[in-house]
């Protein structure tokens, strides 16, 4: 598929051979396709024709390893789950200590992403990917990838989904609670879009309890399709999502959420990962920009020619700040 995807020209023969081959496996999903017009929808119809032969044949399976049936069944129903002792105690001891080291060195630099009603008690550090490698480590583990693999199913074999932000959301002490909303799509769009769009993984590295703002959410208000109104929950209608640091908590971009007042003495962080649908991405940019038009050419730009092609956008404050490790704890460190 990759050999005849690279170069059309070349394997049309080939790939009318294949198609005859699909058309006799799958007969009931026949389809009349000019190849010579349409060549990415004929590829998308062997990919999904491949994959459902596959399937048949028990080549591909949908045996989870890490996310068992019953977890998927309690996410679907209520739009989030926490899972328990994903992460070792050591392994939160080490995020914990690198995570709070970078807060603390972008807050000192005049680069912290400060936020939250009249105190700015809550902080972000943005762009952890490029922070340090063990933030990779995590987005590797494979359990991230069974529960991305299981959210954003669909039958192709194109990515399913990109990361759309990694970062560090830390509630200083004295922080105030936030309005209950949805990640992502604010009150824009309604109805929301009624497949996967979105979808947070949290890893804990402290515990989430009552007194320090641990996240209420709204179980199965996924399901609604829309943003909360103001004042239109109170939040004695939400549950608490009380957990332990090690764990990971996930919910949907549809999910009704907003994290508590922080009335410890000590912060409550954690490390936020955010996926998109890949369509999304195809949609947006089929080509980027940013990577194939030439610097000189960028650098002539209007603002608008700028603004349209995305340069600029989603740039925030501290996401290019670097701290140096050399000489800490912190220079070699692996998860």
């Amino acid at each position: 598929i990759n050999k005849l995807k690279n170069n059309t020209e070349n394997h049309l023969i080939e790939l009318q051979k294949l198609e005859k081959y699909f058309r006799d496996m799958n007969a009931s999903n026949n389809k009349e396709i000019n190849i010579n017009k349409n060549f990415e929808g004929y590829f998308d119809y062997l990919s999904s024709s491949l994959i459902t032969i596959a399937k048949q044949k028990d080549i591909i399976t949908n045996e989870n390893k890490y996310f068992t049936n019953k977890q998927s069944d309690e996410f679907n129903q209520n739009g989030y789950l926490v899972i328990p002792s994903v992460l070792q105690e050591n392994q939160v001891k080490k995020l914990s200590d690198l995570t709070l080291f970078i807060a603390q060195k972008e807050e000192a630099a005049g680069f912290a992403y400060k936020y939250g009603g009249q105190n700015n008690k809550l902080q972000r550090v943005y762009n952890l990917i490029s922070k340090h490698p063990t933030y990779v480590e995590l987005l590797e583990l494979p359990l991230v990838r069974e529960i991305l693999e299981n959210y954003f199913k669909r039958d192709t074999l194109h990515h399913k989904y990109v990361l759309s932000s990694f970062q560090s959301n830390i509630l200083w002490p004295g922080s105030e609670a936030q309005q209950l909303h949805i990640d992502g799509w604010g009150a824009v769009i309604n109805p929301l879009p009624s497949w996967p769009t979105r979808l947070n993984v949290n890893f804990l590295l402290t515990d989430w309890k009552e007194d320090n703002g641990a996240t209420y959410i709204l179980p199965g208000s996924h399901k609604y399709l829309r943003a909360p109104m103001p004042e239109e929950v109170q939040e004695l209608d939400l549950t608490q999502v009380l957990a332990s640091r090690g764990s990971v908590a996930i919910w949907t971009g549809h999910t009704w959420h907003k994290s508590g007042a922080n009335n410890s003495v000590e912060p409550r962080f954690g490390l936020f990962s955010c996926f998109a649908a890949s369509q999304l991405k195809e949609i947006s940019t089929e080509e980027e920009h940013l990577l194939v038009v030439d610097k000189e050419v960028m650098d002539s730009f209007s603002s608008e020619m700028k603004f349209m092609i995305g340069l600029g956008r989603g740039v925030k404050k501290g996401a290019k700040h670097r701290v140096n490790f050399k000489g800490t704890q912190f220079e070699n460190m692996k998860l």
